[in-house]
């Protein structure tokens, strides 16, 4: 998401990517009535970035985004620093910011970090994003899985700005922002080369 972009650049130099062969990012297919194309796919050593976005939008004109990067050069760097780098850049990008996170764990052997960022309303823009994010240490990279929906825009981060009349949107928001918190922690995960995992078999 560009939102997130921006956030990234000031934690990491952004340049895309493909994982190694001692290491692999697997993302399931996104939860949805139809599978979401790949808008972007950019790639460049290890580093990666690749968005998804539903059939009926465009990169350019979207309302819900999957977003896959790899940053090599910040393999080093703990999960939950790199979120909270990420944190903090976005207020460049976001008036009314609020976050949740990060919240630190161990998933097959790696460091993983969950956070969740809901902008009121992003610079420039009509309209607000709440973004659900879920980084793994691995060896070669840092891996960064975020799912964005943009929102109608509030004074208040992380509050819905829903009309009356909106009710069912705004149930549906809720219930797809469950969706996606269930889709990082059980369909994004890193498999080391050979492991025996069930969910890592080729």
């Amino acid at each position: 998401m560009k939102l997130i972009s921006v956030a990234l650049a000031a934690a990491a130099l952004l340049v895309p990517a493909l994982a190694s062969a001692a290491e692999r990012l697997v993302v399931m297919p996104y939860p949805a009535e139809a599978p979401w194309p790949l808008a972007t796919d950019q790639r460049q050593g290890v580093k990666m970035l690749r968005e998804y976005v539903p059939a009926d939008q465009t990169v350019d004109a979207y309302r819900d985004m999957l977003v896959v990067q790899a940053f090599p050069e910040s393999r080093t760097v703990p999960p939950a620093t790199f979120m909270k780098a990420m944190f903090s850049g976005v207020g460049y990008a976001c008036e009314a910011v609020s976050v949740n996170g990060p919240k630190e764990g161990m998933e097959g052997g790696y460091k993983v970090a969950y956070g969740q960022i809901y902008c009121g309303h992003q610079l420039g823009k009509s309209d607000g994003a709440h973004i659900f994010i879920k980084m793994i240490q691995g060896k070669d990279a840092m891996y960064v899985v975020q799912r964005e929906f943009r929102v109608p825009a509030t004074k208040v981060a992380g509050t819905l700005a829903f009309g009356p009349g909106d009710k069912d949107r705004a149930l549906s928001l809720m219930k797809d922002e469950a969706a996606a918190n269930a889709f990082l922690v059980d369909s994004v995960f890193l498999c080391a080369d050979g492991a025996a995992e069930a969910r890592c078999a080729p």
